[in-house]
């Protein structure tokens, strides 16, 4: 009688254990899964990220020709923030016979700029030739959306810190579509707008 106690002492205690192992199992099995999910579900996620950032990426390029007095004239894809010298350095740099004088360097690069770099003995037919041949239209006004600074304060009413202004909102939301849209700029009203309203255009 003794020994058949302990026996069935014996098996409840290994059926128990057995119990345990077969839960704890089963929980890391399911934990498993779930970590497998998670990580599957993070791949995807990161690549997920990826992709928009290749996106912005694609956004965030802009568009230049580089013509004239260089080594390598062609249309290159820079980035906001680059400056002329940089769309030069893109076109392996000046031509031997480069007139760098009329080319201001350090002038921020816009989407659809045209950098021209005359060639030495161009001053007289091409002085006024800037880094941009589309500044300004034949009609005499000021474009927007590719005026200089300097150009820019030859507007009535515009000074250098409305000048930066113009910049700054030009670079940071892209070409004006309209003239009316120069009332979105710090500084510049509806009263303002109108005093300036036939110097300028956007093209």
């Amino acid at each position: 009688m003794i020994k058949l106690r302990r026996n069935s002492a014996f098996l409840l205690i290994v059926f128990s254990l057995a119990l345990f192992f077969s839960v704890s199992f089963i929980r890391n099995f399911d934990n498993s899964r779930v970590s497998e999910g998670s990580f599957e579900n993070f791949i995807e996620y990161q690549g997920f990220e990826m992709e928009v950032e290749k996106q912005e990426e694609e956004i965030r390029t802009i568009i230049v020709d580089v013509k004239g007095a260089v080594n390598q004239p062609n249309v290159y894809e820079m980035y906001p923030g680059d400056r002329v010298i940089n769309a030069i350095e893109k076109a392996e740099g000046f031509h031997s016979e480069a007139n760098v004088n009329l080319i201001n360097l350090a002038q921020l690069l816009v989407d659809e700029m045209v950098i021209y770099v005359p060639f030495i003995g161009e001053q007289g037919e091409l002085s006024l030739v800037s880094t941009l041949d589309t500044t300004n239209s034949t009609n005499g006004k000021i474009n927007l959306n590719y005026a200089t600074s300097e150009e820019l304060q030859a507007i009535p009413g515009i000074g250098p810190s409305k000048a930066s202004a113009i910049i700054s909102y030009r670079e940071e939301f892209g070409k004006f579509n309209t003239v009316d849209e120069l009332i979105n700029v710090s500084g510049i009203g509806q009263k303002s707008l109108e005093k300036m309203i036939d110097f300028i255009e956007v093209k």
